[in-house]
């Protein structure tokens, strides 16, 4: 019995010695308290990224993203953080770091759930980038494979855009039918639809497609811009067309919230003038003038002004509107301060480009620095390798967003320069007019005639 029982004694220490509890204890647990530490720690850094890339704080929720995907390949939401990472990315126009996530996506195991907003996120980046050919394959991939994806819309839109910039117009028509109606991304199909027509030279059609828009609601304030943006154009075709009453009609509908309001009540002034309703002209120039005195054709505005009130009577009126046109110290314009502004404007644009080339090199860098795992192996020692990397991450994305904020402060200052410059650009254009205005008026007034 005793020798009998020596195998089977054998047979379970071999057992318990390959299962590693003999030489190595309890492994197991140990693993699974360390694994429930390092879901926990991911899962707070992902519920902190996701609110501040809610709140719009993507610089710190890109930071925290990056922690993931550097530190926790087995978090179980580790595709979802790439994913955010990839729109983070996406949104700061760092495209090449959103394309590379996006096709990581592409690529992993647990592919299914994330590959329609992969391509998607694709697709966009292709397009932003000026890659027509290539946003349209992943466009393609979607149409076959993926119609009922709450993003098919989106898709449908960004492709329709990129048929326009192709200048393939008949394609633009086509996709416009297959963008649902309650899509936020219907009246923006359809605006594009009617500047296809435009282009096409189909006026009718055009207005037809605008009109559409116009009648969609404008109570939010983003389906607003494009529905004044419709009632803007609309106002331009009529008074090409030379209905003026009809051109009247669409522009008094624009949202003083429109970003092109201005633009609305300049050309409504003209709509009035050109309609000989000279009272009626005069109430959105005058809007025009006090709300927006940094308007860049605020000169074209007090011409009109003048020319509404040489019409109305108001002589001493007129000819204080046509004073403000004409330069008071001479008859000729000053040129000096004119290519003064053009040269610094040329400084800068050459500057611009200096901030585009270091933006590159500080975001290839970061690129560089975020390493996408295999999946389930994990990064190499993890406590140690986190305080320095992540103070390495917050310097280099620090240097990035200064850049970045330099980098807009730059092309804000070349966008009022260019504003500037082509406020004196139209000074030039009607200072004869107005000094024609400003005679006329004065003879006008001391003859007793109109």
């Amino acid at each position: 019995m005793h020798k009998s029982s020596f195998p089977a004694a054998a047979a379970l220490l071999l057992c318990l010695v390959a299962a590693g509890w003999l030489i190595a204890g309890p492994l197991v647990p140990d693993e699974e308290d360390e694994g429930k530490r390092l879901e926990r720690e991911a899962k707070a850094l992902f519920s902190s990224a996701s609110a501040r890339y809610g709140s719009g704080d993507l610089w710190q929720a890109a930071l925290e993203l990056i922690q993931i995907v550097d530190f926790y390949p087995s978090f179980s939401k580790f595709e979802d953080a790439v994913f955010l990472l990839a729109q983070c990315q996406y949104e700061l126009e760092m495209y090449a770091g959103a394309d590379r996530m996006y096709r990581f996506l592409l690529q992993s195991v647990n592919k299914t759930k994330l590959v329609p907003e992969a391509l998607l996120g694709l697709q966009k980046v292709a397009y932003k980038r000026g890659d027509f050919p290539q946003s349209l394959k992943f466009y393609k991939t979607m149409e076959a494979h993926y119609t009922k994806h709450e993003g098919i819309a989106e898709s449908r839109y960004i492709a329709e855009q990129t048929y326009f910039n192709q200048e393939s117009y008949g394609l633009v028509h086509n996709v416009v039918p297959h963008i649902k109606e309650k899509s936020p991304f219907y009246p923006y199909a359809l605006y594009t639809a009617g500047l296809a027509h435009l282009k096409e030279k189909n006026v009718r059609e055009a207005i037809s497609v605008f009109s559409k828009v116009d009648r969609l609601s404008d109570s939010g304030s983003e389906q607003a811009q494009i529905v004044s943006a419709a009632r803007l154009t609309l106002g331009y075709v009529y008074f090409e067309l030379s209905e003026f009453k009809a051109a009247a009609k669409y522009l008094l509908r624009v949202k003083p919230v429109f970003h092109g309001y201005p633009e609305a009540l300049l050309t409504l002034g003209w709509a009035f003038l050109k309609l000989q309703d000279h009272k009626s002209a005069l109430i959105p120039l005058n809007k025009l003038i006090r709300s927006y005195p940094d308007y860049y054709n605020l000169d074209e505005a007090h011409f009109l002004r003048g020319q509404s009130y040489l019409k109305l009577g108001y002589y001493d009126f007129a000819a204080n509107e046509f004073d403000l046109v004409v330069p008071t110290d001479s008859s000729k314009t000053d040129t000096t301060h004119y290519e003064s502004a053009r040269g610094n404007l040329n400084v800068l644009e050459e500057g611009l480009e200096a901030l585009q080339e270091e933006l590159f090199l500080l975001e290839t860098k970061l690129l560089e620095s975020i390493p996408l795992y295999e999946e389930n192996i994990m990064a190499p020692d993890l406590p140690g390798n986190m305080v320095h990397a992540k103070t390495e991450l917050q310097a280099m994305l620090n240097n990035l967003r200064v850049e970045r904020e330099d980098f807009k402060l730059t092309s804000d200052k070349i966008a009022m320069m260019r504003k500037a410059l082509a406020k004196s650009e139209m000074r030039n254009k009607w200072e004869a007019y107005a000094e024609y205005g400003r005679v006329k008026a004065l003879y006008v007034k001391a003859m007793g005639v109109e």
